[in-house]
């Protein structure tokens, strides 16, 4: 068996089906969402192999899409409600 079989790292804060992955355009943070959880997003952070574990803060239902800004520094989040959630990310703006 090779070195390569095994996950660099495994992530289970979320433990229902994933609907939607985007890197920020700096390929920095991993946003991850699922439409079958409330509050079902998380934000991975590449490079510290870490889920940001203050976000999301609530209110957000359930995810149903997810995109970054051109240059990183917004990140909108869809829910089923018809609502988007807009998150200034500024200081991992690319």
């Amino acid at each position: 068996m090779n070195d390569y079989s095994a996950p660099v790292k495994v992530i289970e804060n979320l433990t229902t089906n994933i609907d939607s992955l985007t890197f920020n355009p700096a390929g920095e943070i991993l946003g991850i969402g699922s439409r079958w959880k409330a509050n079902g997003a998380r934000l991975y952070h590449c490079g510290a192999k870490t889920v940001f574990a203050n976000w999301p803060s609530g209110g957000l239902a359930y995810p149903t899409a997810m995109s970054w800004s051109a240059d990183g520094d917004l990140l909108a989040l869809g829910n089923d409600e018809g609502n988007v959630h807009l998150y200034d990310m500024n200081y991992y703006k690319s």
